[in-house]
């Protein structure tokens, strides 16, 4: 019996090699950036090991299919979170390779204005230096007349400290738009995404502010004729 069989013995449509290795693919990379708070049975030093060999990483995997069980369980065959509609949007794994990068963009973007109200020296160097220099200078120039901010804690930003609150909160509502348009794509990368950060942040629901076509264009999301992708588009 090929290993095919062996992962889709009553499949409508048999898994092709390449559609089971995107999936493999999805799950290695996931536990390459496994957040250690998503196994709080095991100590946060022994995952970080872990994630560094094979043996290791297939270990977490397993330990992780009853945490995430869509995206390491086998391959699905069919529906939205099928093997075969990922390997067509594997594209989206570049995204993935630096999630806290992509996070920082998508929110700073949803916190431009926000992030405008900082005038503390000590605050402003800081996050320029936290953002990087063109993420932060992208946020001060940003257009918002599609960016619903959300409410966030307001602090007097003339500490370094105090610029390191917003900061997180940049990552972490940029962390929950990465994973509101993962989803729109296919459920295995939200959930690739959510496993990239703490767990607790995900207890508390965010929702999506930004559109989808702003969330394309701070990604450079681009199919091979140059054409941006949207969410929608990636679900055709």
């Amino acid at each position: 019996m090929s290993m095919t069989e062996r992962i889709a013995p009553a499949s409508h449509r048999t898994l092709a090699p390449q559609e089971i290795g995107a999936w493999f693919d999805l799950q290695r990379a996931t536990v390459e950036r496994l957040d250690p708070s998503w196994l709080p049975s095991l100590a946060g030093e022994l995952v970080v090991e872990a994630r560094k060999t094979p043996t290791g990483r297939r270990w977490l995997a397993e330990q992780l299919r009853s945490v995430t069980p869509l995206l390491f369980a086998l391959p699905c065959r069919d529906g939205a979170a099928s093997a075969h509609r990922l390997y067509h949007l594997r594209w989206f794994g570049g995204v993935l390779r630096e999630p806290q990068e992509r996070a920082l963009d998508l929110g700073s973007i949803l916190l431009a204005a926000r992030l405008r109200t900082v005038v503390g020296r000590s605050a402003v160097t800081h996050l320029r230096r936290m953002l990087g220099v063109e993420r932060y200078e992208r946020a001060l120039t940003a257009s918002l007349a599609d960016v619903a901010a959300p409410a966030v804690p307001r602090a007097s930003m003339q500490t370094s400290d105090e610029a390191d609150v917003l900061m997180r909160q940049v990552l972490r509502h940029g962390a929950h738009e990465l994973a509101a348009y993962a989803a729109h794509l296919h459920p295995a990368f939200a959930q690739s995404v959510k496993l990239s950060f703490e767990r607790d942040w995900w207890w508390r629901p965010y929702p999506a502010t930004l559109h989808p076509d702003t969330v394309a264009a701070c990604l450079g999301l681009s199919d091979s004729s140059g054409q941006r992708l949207t969410a929608s588009e990636g679900n055709a």
